[in-house]
């Protein structure tokens, strides 16, 4: 077998594998829909409100001839969590372009809405709670890439670390794998342990020669 060191860029890609195995096992919520709220609390009453405001300030101050595609609301509010903190809700929600058109004047003039809701309302509701979710998963996983690195640290070669826990196999490339089984004729194992030693053998030898000129 062909020695291949543990090193650096290797762990690293190991690391990243884990990563990607946790997030398959473990997701996180990365969009929030809220198309049913929005088109029965916000959508459904444009025309009421356009109304409204015709009535009240006339149809000539504001002009509802031009209209917004949205693809995005931008969602605000507080709340106070389990530990008495104060947490801000700032979250981006997308739409399927040419879903939702409203006034211009309620899109910030582009393609987006800022809608600031009381910490009661069922979208921050749902958001807060998807908010939990992905921290306690972000914490189980920086938990788990810690077991991954301690136990990394344990070798110094990858042969040492597929001996001793057989299913790391998964998270490593092929290659290495490939290399590792690869069989070696003696004089080229023993130039590679060589230059295994040859990366570390100065710093260690510097302590050995100056105790043996201390001690003579």
């Amino acid at each position: 077998m062909a020695t291949v060191r543990m090193s650096q860029r290797l762990t690293s890609e190991i690391r990243n594998a884990a990563k990607k195995k946790f997030a398959t096992v473990h997701p996180t919520i990365d969009h929030i829909y809220i198309d049913d709220w929005f088109k029965e609390n916000i959508y459904n009453k444009i025309d009421k409100y356009k109304d409204m405001t015709n009535e009240l300030f006339g149809s000539d101050v504001f002009n509802y001839d031009r209209m917004s595609s949205l693809d995005t609301v931008y969602i605000y509010s507080t709340y106070t969590d389990e530990e008495g903190d104060e947490r801000k809700v700032n979250q981006q929600c997308e739409f399927e372009q040419g879903q939702f058109e409203v006034p211009y004047q309620l899109a910030n003039g582009y393609s987006s809405m800022s809608l600031y809701l009381p910490t009661e309302n069922s979208v921050v509701q749902k958001i807060i709670k998807t908010q939990n979710h992905n921290r306690a998963v972000n914490r189980k996983k920086d938990a788990y890439l810690d077991k991954i690195d301690e136990a990394l640290s344990e070798f110094t070669t990858l042969n040492q670390a597929l001996k001793a826990w057989p299913a790391l196999k998964d998270l490593v490339e092929d290659e290495y794998i490939q290399k590792v089984h690869k069989k070696v004729p003696r004089a080229q194992k023993q130039k590679e342990q060589r230059e295994l030693i040859e990366s570390q053998e100065q710093e260690l030898n510097e302590v050995l020669l100056t105790a043996n000129l201390l001690e003579n």
